[in-house]
């Protein structure tokens, strides 16, 4: 059974509450069941498949449309009305105690009675006197590609509120916040993906809403109290400007004295070598109560534990590479040539070669760039002009030169006297991988219906490093395209009646 439950009383439709007590936890809300019941049922819409699935729509509908069953198709933006109104007793929307009621939306409390004005304090306690909690608060502006955790919220906390001001004073901004759990999978704008448009996150029975990104201030916030922990990170790319992020959330108050440990599965550190490496996970000071990141101090009473650690970057290898060979210094005789070396990384895979700063070779011996060789004494041997500029300055290309023989007659063309095989007038040069655009993944259309636009993360790519976009040439892909939904829906006017 549900809570808010209701029956009516007598000939003029009176009603009240019952079953009001909170449900147990249960994998479905009520108005997500009556979705679910739709499933695979596509109603000979245009383009939804035999097994589609509907959810909840919640965010985007009029207030008082609260108490209609609009469903979404799972993975998509397209919804649509399944039922005239949902069953009594059910929320009139997730950030509401009201219920619906004969299709209208009705005063409830938190306590599930209609009528009733009990509401949450600070810290989620219905009809609480907000001492059984303390609000926690701070600010954060470090800036470093990728991924930054902002602050781990605990499990408990309520009133969570976390905002992120754009340094330009515009929606574009380098910096997105994101949310992940604990068990680092991500709830919000992982995967450098990032959605410009409102969410609502379910995190077990609370709700946490999400503005998009599109906004000059981004924010999350989130009323319910949250029964597993959050992390709040920051995604910073592009310029790299420092973000502006104001987070507050409520915690519990503990009555007895806090215990703090040693938590030795904190976050992966970076990868020891560019191939062939190790990483190690971070040894973390934790509270007990609510496993929130302290002061290494907290924990100097207890032993330190080993530091857990696994091999990283395993696809690879380095090697020296002798890229080219000089001509021999000797036309006749004993001589010596140089050799070009640089370091190369090669993906097991396929044995693609790239080209890599020579640091990353640094433990291993490195071939002499000098070797000696012996100049041909026949004197019908080729006589060369010097090499041309390389026809691609990376990726690959070709060098040129001239060749005369030696023995032809009177200098003329005559190639008969000189050995082919030996010819060399072509050569391979800069074999290693130009700069890239790398492009992301493509948004949701942010209309749900007629023409809109959708957005991606560019940028130029260089191996491991993202360099400026001048690198990159002017062939850049285009970041921002139309997309096209259904066609809105729109009056039509007929004619005059007589």
């Amino acid at each position: 059974p549900r809570s808010g439950g209701l029956y009516c009383v007598g000939r003029r439709m009176k009603f009240r509450s019952c079953n009001s007590e909170p449900c147990s936890k249960q994998k479905k809300g009520f108005r997500e069941e009556q979705c679910a019941i739709f499933d695979g049922k596509h109603f000979n819409i245009n383009g939804l498949p035999p097994n589609v699935r509907w959810v909840p729509k919640y965010s985007g509908i009029l207030m008082k449309d609260r108490c209609k069953l609009f469903c979404r198709v799972a993975g998509s933006t397209a919804y649509y009305q399944l039922r005239d109104r949902v069953i009594d007793g059910t929320t009139c929307g997730p950030d509401t105690n009201d219920i619906c009621v004969q299709g209208l939306c009705r005063q409830a409390g938190c306590d599930h009675v209609l009528n009733s004005k009990a509401r949450r304090d600070k810290c989620g306690v219905c009809g609480g006197d907000n001492s059984s909690c303390k609000t926690v608060a701070g600010t954060f502006n470090t800036v470093r590609y990728g991924y930054n955790e902002v602050v781990r919220i605990p499990s408990g906390a309520t009133n969570i509120d976390v905002r992120q001001h754009s340094y330009s004073g515009k929606p574009e901004d380098d910096n997105y916040l994101a949310i992940s759990n604990s068990r680092g999978e991500f709830l919000l704008n992982g995967e450098f993906v990032v959605s410009m448009f409102k969410r609502e996150i379910k995190v077990g029975d609370a709700i946490i809403e999400y503005s998009g990104s599109d906004h000059v201030m981004e924010r999350i916030n989130c009323t319910d109290r949250i029964e597993e922990e959050i992390i709040i990170q920051v995604l910073s790319v592009g310029n790299l400007y420092n973000p502006v992020v104001r987070y507050s959330f409520n915690i519990p108050i503990e009555d007895k004295p806090q215990q703090f440990f040693w938590d030795a599965y904190g976050p992966w550190q970076e990868c020891s070598h560019l191939c062939q490496g190790e990483r190690k996970r971070k040894i973390l000071c934790s509270r007990e109560s609510d496993r929130v990141v302290v002061s290494d101090q907290r924990c100097h009473s207890e032993d330190r534990p080993a530091v857990i650690t696994e091999p990283c970057n395993t696809e690879c290898e380095l090697r020296w590479h002798i890229d080219r060979k000089s001509e021999c210094t000797a036309q006749c005789g004993i001589g010596y040539r140089t050799l070009v070396i640089h370091c190369t990384k090669i993906r097991r895979s396929d044995g693609k070669v790239q080209k890599v700063d020579d640091r990353y070779c640094s433990g291993q011996h490195k071939p002499d760039d000098r070797e000696s060789c012996h100049g041909d004494c026949n004197p019908g041997g080729w006589d060369y002009s010097p090499w041309s500029e390389c026809s691609n300055s990376c990726g690959g290309g070709t060098r040129r030169r001239g060749a005369v023989c030696r023995k032809a007659s009177n200098g003329g063309d005559d190639e008969s006297k000189c050995s082919q095989r030996d010819k060399l007038t072509v050569q391979p040069c800069n074999d290693f991988l130009c700069p890239q655009w790398k492009t992301g993944d493509w948004s949701e259309c942010l209309v749900t219906c007629g023409k809109g636009y959708r957005h991606r993360q560019i940028w130029c790519q260089f191996g491991e490093d993202h360099l400026d976009d001048r690198f990159c040439g002017t062939s850049k892909p285009e970041s921002v395209q139309t997309c096209q939904q259904q066609e809105c829906a729109s009056w039509q006017v007929g004619p005059w009646g007589q």
